[in-house]
């Protein structure tokens, strides 16, 4: 006798909200697309040398109340307004609630500093696991439960945002560290200073822009007779100023979602106005404006930029950029 299988019914899928339940209804359409959106609060990520001036930078941000327990902060002047009492990682996922659920005037959290929270973090890590620092550090087990301690830090400061409208300042000290450079010779270069590579790399695709604090310095090589090159001897120096690196280089991370100018002055008030400058405006503004910069332009320059702003006549983003050429392009025809 045939031996048979009842194979059990299937249930019907459910309806998803992008295919239409019931009523019909969807959840995404082309009516509801969003052409534009305003921007959003500041996401900085300050990070630099010791006492080059980033908790006196931040101080500067719209009404702000920092997260500290570096001393540094109690010498500003004024003194800017503190969460009181933060000795562990759960105070400071408390006093971000706080923030969020509880009335206030602030409009800028500022955390001083990253290098700090990355103490606590290993404290409480330590203490939930029953380990020792040393525990921590053994096979890099400690490292690989860190990330999921700084999202809730991060998701923390990102329902500040979307809630509350707060802007935030992460601090952080800066180490050199060694890049192993896939296409030729490793070399030291500037980093924030946290434990691992992950934490770096989590709150870098956080920040729309990672700012590095340093002073403008340099080095000069001096010839030393007819010695060959390896023995010159170089001299370092610098100007005193307190300078802001906004773009990536081999020697320090940084980066900015506004297109700003590679160097700015350490002050937020100058980050602000750079940061507001290259925003996209109205496209018709841009286009009267890369209109009068074409007549001061060369022929061959007016040319090209002609076809690119019919192209892209509805793109603020884009004009903005035509535009930044036009003037350089302006600026050195009058010099000529």
């Amino acid at each position: 006798m045939a031996r048979t299988t009842t194979r059990p019914a299937t249930a019907p899928a459910a309806p998803t909200a992008a295919s239409g339940g019931p009523a019909g209804t969807k959840r995404f359409t082309i009516a509801n697309i969003r052409k534009g959106l305003a921007p959003g609060p500041d996401r900085v990520l300050l990070y630099g040398i010791e006492g080059v001036g980033k908790s006196s930078m931040a101080a500067d941000a719209a009404a702000p109340v920092f997260l500290a327990a570096e001393d540094g902060v109690r010498n500003l002047s004024p003194v800017p307004d503190c969460v009181p009492e933060i000795r562990a990682w759960v105070d400071v996922l408390d006093a971000l609630e706080m923030l969020r659920a509880e009335d206030h005037p602030y409009r800028t959290v500022v955390i001083d500093t990253l290098d700090w929270l990355d103490g606590l973090l290993r404290d409480e890590i330590c203490r939930r696991n029953g380990w020792s620092v040393e525990d921590f550090g053994d096979y890099g087990r400690g490292l690989k439960v860190t990330p999921d301690e700084w999202r809730k830090v991060i998701n923390a400061l990102r329902r500040l945002e979307d809630e509350r409208g707060m802007a935030a300042v992460v601090i952080a000290h800066a180490r050199t560290k060694n890049f192993r450079n896939p296409a030729g010779a490793d070399y030291l270069r500037w980093e924030p200073n946290l434990m691992g590579d992950l934490a770096p790399a989590l709150w870098k695709a956080w920040a729309h822009a990672v700012l590095f604090a340093t002073y403008e310095a340099g080095v000069s090589v001096e010839a030393r007779g007819k010695e060959p090159e390896s023995l010159k001897r170089g001299k370092g120096w610098s100007t005193g100023n307190r300078i802001l690196h906004t773009s990536w280089n081999a020697a320090w991370d940084a980066k900015n979602r506004y297109s700003l100018p590679e160097t700015l002055a350490l002050s937020w008030e100058e980050y602000v106005k750079a940061r507001e400058a290259r925003r996209p405006a109205d496209p018709a503004l841009l286009l009267a404006e890369a209109e009068g910069l074409l007549k001061s332009v060369d022929p061959e320059t007016a040319a090209a930029a002609r076809p690119l702003l019919v192209k892209h006549r509805d793109n603020a983003a884009y004009l903005a950029k035509v535009v930044d050429r036009l003037r350089a392009k302006a600026a050195t025809t009058e010099v000529k």
